[in-house]
């Protein structure tokens, strides 16, 4: 088991005094039901319900007419009730078409047991409406930067990007540590069972494709399209645009199945939307998309061309896939956290020169930009400058691989704003939000 972050956060909704349903989502694979299973091992009194194996609790649910008959079978077969210091685990359930309708009814009239459902789709769940207010989620994704250090022990490194939090200052060694790590992560992706593998000498590479197959056996089961090879067609067509607009001609020819099958792919958290907003509300640009693990997504794109390397590939060219590589596991470090209540990116007009990659809600705007490079010139920032000429933001972060630095100047009212060109590797939240309020 590996540590996990987002694990306070889950201890956190299992302590209070609410009543709320537990929702955690994620891919498959991503480590939901092992961060839960873990968590629940100081609940002797849980019960665990996994509706994807135990089929005849499924069909027994989904014949159910009223709250009241779900909880008739839920005390007859696994003796659960509404009892104090009970935890009641539903795994994968949105394989079943009757349990969302009962969200409402456990928190309304179960006043002690708390209750966990997990799965990859929540609007599977919910087929009717979605009952507000009555459920806290808890997004899982895969390892991010730093919960690969600690599954690698790497104890040093962790502690000072701690210290970097204080004083953002890292010797060019230290620096250099960093991004030799950034780069076996970039190779790996997060998903657990191939950093396990890895770990322990394994294939991970065929585990990672198992994964990607596993996935696209599971878009056929579910989504009624036969045609797996559909799945991995709009998998590349995401993979192979990372960091730029997203267009369903992209997918596939037949505009409508792109549609549908990429509504599909976000529904089930292998596919995160982000859209472009401008100055005006009426704009409009295409979306951005991104993929669930960059390891996957690597994989998808590399063939035929040639690996890109963080710290050997210099070919300007060959390092702008890179960009998108960063874009994708910046976001997915940044949809899990708690602190964050919505993404965007930002366009001046067509011109992406003039954009900003992520405008991240956190109480206050944080507009963020990803760039590749070692080093950085004053073209790396020109988004940042628009956009902060033409808000009344005082800051803005340049997320790259090269050291930190802040660069200060004048708007054309005089005012004095900075841009700080952050390491990649101290792109943890808590230093964003204290780098950008400083």
């Amino acid at each position: 088991m590996f540590k996990r972050d987002i694990r306070r956060n889950l201890l956190e909704l299992l302590h209070n005094n609410s009543r709320n349903v537990i929702i955690v989502e994620g891919a498959r694979q991503v480590g939901k039901s092992t961060l839960i299973n873990e968590a629940l091992q100081a609940y002797p009194e849980s019960v665990k319900i996994n509706l994807e194996t135990d089929l005849l609790t499924l069909k027994e649910i989904d014949g159910t007419n009223s709250f009241r008959d779900l909880e008739v079978i839920l005390e007859h077969r696994f003796g659960v009730k509404d009892e104090k210091n009970k935890i009641l685990f539903i795994d994968e359930a949105q394989e079943s078409i009757k349990l969302g309708n009962y969200v409402r009814s456990f928190k309304e009239q179960w006043k002690d047991t708390k209750v966990i459902l997990t799965g990859s789709s929540m609007t599977r769940l919910f087929k009717e409406r979605i009952p507000v207010g009555r459920y806290s989620t808890i997004l899982i994704t895969p390892l991010n930067f730093y919960e690969f250090l600690e599954a690698r022990s790497k104890t040093s490194l962790l502690d000072a990007v701690n210290s970097f939090a204080e004083k953002p200052e890292l010797s060019a060694t230290i620096h250099k540590l960093f991004l030799e790590e950034l780069e076996i992560y970039f190779s790996l992706g997060g998903m657990p069972e191939v950093i396990k593998d890895y770990l322990n000498g394994k294939d991970w590479r065929r585990t990672r494709l198992e994964i990607r197959l596993s996935q696209q056996e599971d878009f056929i089961r579910k989504s009624g399209i036969s045609d797996g090879e559909l799945f991995t067609q709009a998998l590349k067509g995401i993979a192979s645009h990372l960091g730029y607009p997203s267009k369903y001609t992209h997918f596939s020819d037949n505009q409508y199945q792109a549609k549908k099958i990429i509504n599909l792919l976000q529904a089930w958290k292998l596919v995160v939307e982000v859209p472009q907003r401008g100055i005006a509300t009426t704009s409009k640009f295409f979306p951005k998309r991104y993929l669930y693990d960059i390891g996957i997504a690597q994989d998808l794109r590399e063939h035929p061309f040639p690996n890109i390397s963080i710290l050997n590939t210099l070919s300007s060219n060959l390092r702008v896939p890179l960009g998108g590589l960063f874009e994708n596991s910046l976001l997915l470090q940044l949809i899990s956290s708690p602190e964050v209540y919505g993404i965007a990116g930002w366009k001046n007009s067509s011109d992406e020169n003039k954009e900003v990659d992520f405008v991240v809600d956190s109480n206050i705007n944080i507009p963020i930009e990803c760039k590749a490079s070692l080093k950085i010139s004053p073209r790396s920032f020109y988004g940042l400058r628009e956009y902060l000429k033409l808000s009344e933001q005082k800051s803005a972060l340049l997320l790259s691989l090269a050291p930190y630095q802040k660069i200060k100047y004048q708007k054309d009212d005089g005012q004095e704003v900075k841009i700080i060109n952050l390491p990649f590797y101290a792109a943890r939240m808590d230093i964003i939000k204290k780098t950008t309020s400083a």
